[in-house]
């Protein structure tokens, strides 16, 4: 749903419900998780929240390097607004 949110331009309601379901998660899921973090720094990207958008990667970063998840970061490579260069 934040996914769809971005997509629709409404990026801080995006930004809201991938923020809230991080908070309010019950365990540990890292697929969700990392889409959820890659979902909130596209939003902060189009806010121009630079710092957020830096720390939602980062987790997402952390999430996907142990498992061989790299794969799904790569096919948000547009969205993310030159965030994987960065890091």
């Amino acid at each position: 749903m934040a996914h769809a949110l971005y997509l629709r331009g409404e990026y801080g309601r995006s930004l809201g419900m991938a923020e809230n379901a991080l908070i309010m998660k019950q365990g540990s899921y890292p697929i969700s998780e990392l889409f959820l973090h890659l979902a909130a720094s596209m939003a902060c990207m189009s806010l121009k929240d630079i710092d957020a958008a830096k720390a939602h990667f980062g987790a997402a970063w952390d999430i996907a390097r142990p498992d061989g998840l790299i794969e799904l970061i790569g096919e948000h490579h547009g969205l993310l607004q030159g965030l994987i260069e960065h890091a």
